[in-house]
């Protein structure tokens, strides 16, 4: 999940387009290359996905999700627009105000079960974002009782052991 936070939508939008305009081409083939245990900078740019599919299974690493992407996308998207996509374009994305952002986060735990908590992924990288989302964010969490305003410790294991 990726969260882009600010004092309006807005804001918050543009914050989003600029994280998704300065992400160079090669990002994705760098994230598939970690995931399916091929190197994709190697491949051609415009090699079809359903041509890359041979190799994939032969590194038989994650064979299963890359045959799953492949039911899902046009096996004729080539390995750059697909690399692309899979940084921006597979991943949650809210963006907006704090109120908007915590009424996304609250949906989407109660709609996949209430089971646990969040993975916030791509984008807390960005100079800021995780300052931004503890700062605006946690407030709004912490006065609606989803997330704890007090530890008992100092240490992480401090607040895991009881």
């Amino acid at each position: 999940m990726r969260i882009q936070v600010a004092e309006s939508e807005a804001a918050a939008r543009e914050m989003e387009q600029r994280y998704l305009d300065a992400i160079p081409p090669e990002a994705g083939l760098i994230e598939l290359s970690s995931m399916y245990g091929l190197d994709f900078s190697i491949l051609r740019r415009d090699m079809r996905l359903a041509d890359v599919a041979a190799e994939v299974k032969a590194q038989n690493v994650h064979w299963g999700s890359f045959e799953e992407i492949l039911k899902t996308t046009d096996p004729n998207m080539t390995v750059e627009q697909f690399g692309r996509q899979f940084m921006t374009e597979r991943i949650l994305v809210a963006a907006g105000t704090p109120k908007m952002i915590v009424d996304r986060l609250e949906q989407w735990h109660f709609e996949t079960g209430a089971n646990g908590g969040f993975m916030l992924l791509r984008g807390l990288s960005a100079p800021g974002n995780l300052q931004e989302f503890v700062d605006l964010v946690v407030p709004e969490l912490q006065r609606r009782g989803l997330s704890k305003k007090k530890y008992r410790g100092p240490m992480l294991r401090d607040n895991l052991l009881h």
